[in-house]
């Protein structure tokens, strides 16, 4: 069976109709009468004398919110200043924004807005209700830690922003957005300290994060790919974690914090080597104990590269620095 509509991929630089159902029609076009969009009409005004219509996305609305938008919008007074007197209405449940282009509307409803529509008028209201589920902050699986919080991150970058928020109460603490992903359009947001962080290398990654023209960034792996210095390295060049506490304290320090909305690890950058050998439990130790593992974990690592090379030097070119009867008994062991 044929949809009706066929959906069209380029974009629509265009206004908005006056009339409503030629704004739904269109809409319902564009998104190939999919099956998620939700049209629901209602009237506004005492006397019901303007009809309008709500649009949204199944499962990224608060539906609670939207019977209450329907319920009680015979309440309103639409004698005079009609469009005035509706966003004053639908400001009551949502950050409002005015649109009055098509590709716009189109945007604001695929993020999880209710698109509000009142029959006269070309330009439409988007309402921010989105809700989604997601699951509750949870302790972290990958970086667990004795001392210190148990929260990670989540998938919802805006309930990260506010993880980090909490902990850095500054007013320099800056959070920067940007849309990446041409057909994802994924939000990803810059966090950094104002006055703390290099200048130079904020500009060159906002140069980097610029010049990205790709489909999709589903993930901070697939970013972090295109603005890496060095591509064919076995070291890595950008850090990530899923643990606030870290995130802030690389803030702190004068790093950039890079969270990709729909993953729960945040990248930072610029990353040095010893940022891999610190752990989150250092922060919850005693100056001189965090220093002291610090110091085993150099020291571990230091035994495991070179203690194999020396092995393999003494027993097989310079034996006659072995002790004889330890050499005898790695004879015999290497002959069984």
């Amino acid at each position: 069976m044929k949809r009706k509509y066929r959906a069209k991929s380029k974009k629509i630089d265009r206004s908005l109709y006056k009339e409503l159902f030629k704004n739904i029609e269109e809409v319902k076009a564009y998104v190939g009468c999919s099956a998620d969009l939700v049209v629901r009409h209602f009237f506004l005004g005492k006397n019901q004398s303007k009809y309008a219509a709500i649009i949204y996305m199944d499962g990224m609305v608060d539906l609670r919110a939207v019977e209450e938008l329907m319920a009680h919008s015979d309440s309103v007074s639409i004698d005079r200043d009609v469009w005035a007197k509706a966003q004053t209405y639908f400001e009551q449940f949502g950050e409002i924004t005015e649109i009055e282009h098509f590709q716009k509307m189109l945007n604001h409803l695929l993020q999880g807005h209710a698109i509000c529509i009142v029959d006269g008028f070309p330009c439409c209201i988007g309402v921010d209700i989105s809700q989604w589920a997601e699951r509750q902050i949870e302790e972290s699986n990958v970086e667990k830690v004795i001392r210190g919080p148990k929260e990670a991150f989540l998938e919802n970058v805006r309930v990260n922003t506010s993880l980090i928020r909490r902990r850095l109460n500054d007013e320099n603490l800056w959070f920067e957005s940007r849309t990446l992903g041409k057909r994802t359009k994924t939000k990803v947001v810059l966090g950094y300290l104002n006055g703390v962080a290099d200048e130079a290398v904020l500009a060159e990654l906002r140069t980097r994060l610029d010049r990205i023209n790709t489909d999709a960034i589903n993930s901070g792996g697939e970013l972090e790919e295109l603005i890496q210095d060095q591509f064919y390295t076995p070291f890595p060049t950008v850090y990530s974690t899923e643990r606030p506490d870290t995130v802030t304290s690389q803030i702190l320090e004068g790093k950039i914090a890079i969270m990709v909305d729909g993953t729960p690890f945040v990248l930072v950058v610029p990353a040095l080597m010893v940022q891999f050998f610190q752990s989150a439990e250092d922060y919850a130790q005693r100056a001189d104990i965090g220093s002291a593992i610090r110091l085993l974990r150099y020291l571990s690592v230091l035994f495991a590269l070179l203690t194999p090379s020396l092995y393999i030097a003494f027993t097989t070119y310079h034996q006659e620095l072995i002790p004889f009867n330890l050499l005898v008994s790695l004879t015999a062991q290497s002959e069984v």
